[in-house]
């Protein structure tokens, strides 16, 4: 196998990068991170990890995955981070991380696309994210053409008061992170379809006589409000009315 892409998504964004970028790399197999066996030794030319930003950083997964995943050093190993506005330390964290396991991150990229964290903001309208999935395909073609020629690309690092910000930003989430979804809530709309159980990528998410009921391993992705039909869930009372985010260009 010549190419290997990781993935971790909630709401089909890092999907639908993964799967534009293995169309193009060719001899590409594709595997979710929320499923794979870290006990596998991975043997390919070029092995890339797709993920989304969280508050400035990496998911919990992802960085769970980067500290036991068992690689070659002679691969060629590209992340591909993707966030609504800013990357933060994403980047940064993941070459420490492999840097620890003397493991050499050889590029890096940023793509930014519609925000799915309804929780704190809005989701973009149809109009923008139209613009921005074009732009994704654009950059698209630069990340598979550098990753081809195994070339070293990498993000700019952030600096003085912007670092603060984003590392103390990261780690309030992180370490807030098991508690979160105590604060889901299920409202009369719901009529008990099942999507939230299958939709969750952690399998954090119990039908109790057809109602969802959280186990408390959330990684917030917020896939399961942003999926359900009814809009039956909620976080709190800060997502009620809001307009839900789900890529249209992918299906899970």
């Amino acid at each position: 196998m010549k190419n290997i892409l990781f993935y971790f998504t909630g709401t089909g964004n890092s999907l639908n990068i993964a799967q534009d970028l293995a169309e193009r790399l060719e001899d590409c197999k594709l595997i979710n991170i929320a499923g794979y066996d870290n006990n596998v030794n991975i043997s390919a030319e070029r092995v890339g990890i797709v993920f989304p930003v969280y508050f400035w950083g990496i998911p919990r997964i992802v960085e769970k995955f980067l500290a036991d995943i068992k690689i070659s050093s002679d691969s060629y190993i590209f992340i591909v981070a993707n966030c609504g506005m800013l990357s933060g330390i994403a980047c940064e964290q993941c070459e420490k991380i492999l840097e620890k396991r003397k493991i050499q991150l050889s590029s890096s990229f940023v793509i930014k696309m519609p925000e799915n964290y309804i929780v704190l903001l809005k989701a973009k309208s149809k109009k923008t994210q139209e613009k921005m999935f074009f732009n994704e395909s654009v950059q698209i073609e630069k990340i598979s053409a550098a990753v081809k020629d195994k070339r070293i690309v990498k993000t700019k690092k952030i600096y003085g008061p912007y670092k603060w910000a984003a590392t103390l930003g990261h780690k309030c989430w992180y370490n807030k992170i098991d508690r979160f979804d105590y604060s889901f809530n299920v409202n009369k709309n719901c009529i008990k379809c099942g999507k939230c159980e299958k939709i969750c990528p952690v399998k954090n998410i119990a039908l109790i006589n057809g109602t969802p009921e959280w186990n408390h391993h959330c990684e917030q992705c917020l896939a399961c409000i942003n999926i359900c039909p009814t809009e039956a869930i909620n976080y709190k009372r800060l997502t009620q009315k809001k307009k839900r985010y789900f890529n249209p260009n992918v299906k899970l």
